[in-house]
């Protein structure tokens, strides 16, 4: 019974290393919807949209949303016009046949955590309309408009299909700062040294949890294979160290290798 604490202890460190998500990304392992979530909200600013890069040569190009623009009351110029380095108004110019997408470019304001935020979406949950997203090489950025429909803030741009997958993660916008954050699918997953180091824990407490010697001589065997590289490491130090005639960091990397040295030939 005395050793359920520790294994218990080895599952919560190894979800510890684990990486962390974007401050609103969804819990989700699979993202299902093109969602902002934007902090740092300046007074003027009263929508959000979304601006995808196409022509109107485009499959899922149209002249005018109509009825997904309905719903808004703002003059519409502005949008309709906007075409920047070839981004147009998803909102506005984005359509997929027989289907119907409603944006959600509102900005409500609400807080959590003592965070003043507000959430808007841009594509229908789970279909057509958010996977079309990744066809080809999409890119889009994020824009802030006024109560007029004016475009004031344009973020930086987003590539929804990378070198890491695909955009798997809510996208976190700072509008104060004009910075975004988010996810790619590869990010999501444990990094080499992350997995390296649990695979080296795991061994260590449930050896030590067995028996404190069997779980000592593990760690000395890993210090010994090792011992090489440390040494060479320390040698740099004290190289350094002489260069700049400090005697307090030669003496502190000896000391620290006869530390080693000690625990690995302790029994």
């Amino acid at each position: 019974m005395k050793r359920f604490p520790i294994i218990i202890l080895v599952i919560m460190l190894c979800l510890a290393l684990m990486p962390m998500k974007p401050l609103a990304a969804s819990a989700q392992c699979i993202q299902e919807q093109l969602e902002v979530f934007s902090t740092n909200i300046p007074d003027d600013a009263e929508y959000l949209d979304v601006l995808i890069k196409m022509d109107e040569d485009d499959l899922y190009y149209t002249p005018c949303n109509e009825e997904n623009m309905k719903q808004y009351s703002f003059d519409k110029t502005a949008l309709a016009e906007y075409s920047t380095d070839g981004f147009v108004s998803l909102s506005y110019h984005y359509y997929v046949p027989e289907k119907t997408l409603y944006t959600d470019m509102k900005i409500n304001k609400t807080r959590y955590n003592e965070t003043e935020l507000t959430w808007n979406t841009f594509s229908s949950y789970n279909d057509e309309t958010y996977y079309s997203l990744f066809n080809g090489k999409r890119v889009i950025r994020i824009a802030v408009l006024d109560k007029d429909g004016n475009i004031i803030q344009v973020s930086k741009s987003i590539k929804m299909t990378g070198k890491k997958g695909r955009v798997n993660s809510s996208i976190d916008y700072d509008i104060g700062k004009n910075k975004l954050e988010y996810e790619y699918e590869d990010e999501q997953n444990p990094s080499l040294l992350e997995l390296l180091l649990i695979l080296l824990l795991l061994p260590i407490i449930i050896l030590w949890s067995i028996s404190p010697w069997l779980g000592f001589n593990f760690i000395a065997i890993l210090l010994v294979s090792s011992g090489g590289m440390i040494i060479l490491i320390e040698r740099a130090i004290i190289k350094a160290a002489k260069r700049r005639k400090n005697k307090k960091a030669r003496r502190d990397a000896v000391t620290s290798r006869f530390i080693i040295i000690l625990m690995i030939t302790w029994r």
